[in-house]
């Protein structure tokens, strides 16, 4: 597969790299692992000494199922049909799937600005001016009369992790 020194320099690659990760985080109503940062995220695998290797293995990966594609099928992974390509992806070692599997992810999701914050309504800004008052929501409470007795069975002091379960089990 021809590529540069820091990764893929010609169209044909990206064509493979988006075929492949597009099966991995297809369309679907949100916008496909090519169209959210793919590139940009194996740019910066590239470049950065302790994921380059990564980012080769990434590249051999991609372009075996090129050739595996163009052995068995007579076309290349982003010119067969996508069950062909899903079964190609799927009969790959475990490990070398949840590479790109990991890869695929990462970009999608690792990003505070990307598509997956997007996704789940994270913003990482607030949405506000910087002049703008903090309006502090008032929690509700209840009134303690409306709860007070006079005897209780258990009081449970503190409520992290052990309170927690211990008020769970006694109620």
């Amino acid at each position: 597969m021809p590529d540069g020194p820091d990764g893929p320099d010609d169209d044909r690659t990206r064509a493979r790299l988006a075929a492949v990760f597009d099966r991995i985080v297809p369309d679907d109503g949100w916008p496909a692992a090519s169209e959210a940062g793919l590139f940009d995220h194996l740019d910066r695998l590239a470049v950065d000494p302790l994921t380059a290797p990564a980012h080769r293995r990434i590249l051999e990966l991609v372009g075996d199922l090129d050739e595996q594609a163009r052995a068995d099928h007579g076309g290349g992974v982003d010119e067969v049909a996508a069950s062909t390509l899903d079964d190609l992806l799927a009969a790959m070692e475990w490990s070398d799937r949840d590479l790109l599997v990991q890869a695929a992810a990462q970009a999608y999701y690792g990003s505070a600005f990307g598509v997956g914050a997007r996704m789940i309504g994270y913003r990482a800004q607030p949405g506000r001016g910087p002049a703008a008052p903090v309006v502090e929501p008032v929690l509700a409470t209840t009134p303690l009369g409306w709860v007070a007795s006079d005897g209780y069975d258990v009081v449970v002091l503190g409520a992290g992790a052990g309170g927690g379960v211990a008020a769970s089990v006694l109620a």
